[in-house]
């Protein structure tokens, strides 16, 4: 694996993000119950050409039943 120092350059900036979207394909994702129960597991994702982020969860998991209630409260 490469490390970089990035300092104030811009290009090299975007080369490692570049570099690291390219090498992830999962994300922690975090989410908190009705009650305040933390629920933290790892997910997959991937980016479209347009850089919008989908993760995917299965319907019976714990994130998706918070994420829904979190849509009825709003």
């Amino acid at each position: 694996m490469r490390y970089y120092t990035l300092g104030n350059n811009l290009e090299r900036a975007k080369a490692a993000y570049a570099l690291l979207m390219s090498n992830m394909r999962t994300v922690v994702l975090g989410t908190v119950s009705n009650q305040g129960i933390p629920n933290v597991s790892y997910a997959p994702f991937v980016i479209d050409e347009a850089k919008n982020i989908y993760i995917f969860v299965s319907k019976v998991s714990i994130h998706t039943s918070n994420l829904q209630a979190m849509v009825k409260r709003v």
